[in-house]
């Protein structure tokens, strides 16, 4: 957000932005902690069940894009998920929680998932578990669009936080389409 010259106007504005930027990061924190309690308190078929999370697939590196590996995860038995493209997906073997490999899906079908990711240690291609994780690139957005707000958009707020009033249209001018 650019505003022409610092003026209480503008504090306040600031201020309140601050502060949506600050809800912001605690949704994606609690968000991040209830998918982690889930992953602890439910058993990997409970949550198959429920279609955030997949058992037992085998990977195979079959290409690379921007920099990033891309894995194709699959099993012979098809499966209903709510993991689809976009959403980033946790992979371990063992204790979940304890994995720190994360990846965004990037293909998906009736038996297969495919992730992007940097590196892929040996251990992520046989008998993996991939489960539905918070996805920051969300939250990451929110926080970019807050801080480049379009000047409609600090219009908008100079009107939600009454420093403004809405002036009345003197326009005559209608459109048809």
């Amino acid at each position: 957000m650019k505003l022409k010259r610092p003026s209480s106007e503008s504090t306040e504005i600031k201020k309140f932005i601050d502060k949506l930027i600050k809800l912001v990061e605690l949704e994606r924190k609690a968000q991040i902690e209830a998918t982690l309690l889930e992953i602890k308190k439910l058993k990997g078929g409970e949550r198959e069940k429920k279609g955030r999370a997949l058992l037992e697939l085998n990977g195979k590196i079959i290409g690379s894009e921007s920099g990033y590996k891309l894995v194709k995860y699959g099993r012979r038995k098809s499966f209903k998920t709510e993991i689809n493209v976009g959403d980033l997906v946790l992979i371990s073997k063992g204790d979940p929680i304890k994995s720190d490999l994360v990846g965004p899906v990037v293909e998906k079908g009736n038996r297969f998932i495919v992730v992007a990711l940097k590196n892929v240690p040996s251990w992520a291609l046989k008998g993996v578990r991939l489960d539905l994780y918070a996805n920051d690139l969300t939250y990451k957005r929110q926080i970019e669009n807050l801080k480049e707000l379009t000047p409609y958009a600090v219009r908008a707020l100079r009107l939600l936080l009454k420093l403004s009033s809405p002036k009345k249209n003197t326009s005559s001018r209608v459109f048809t389409f």
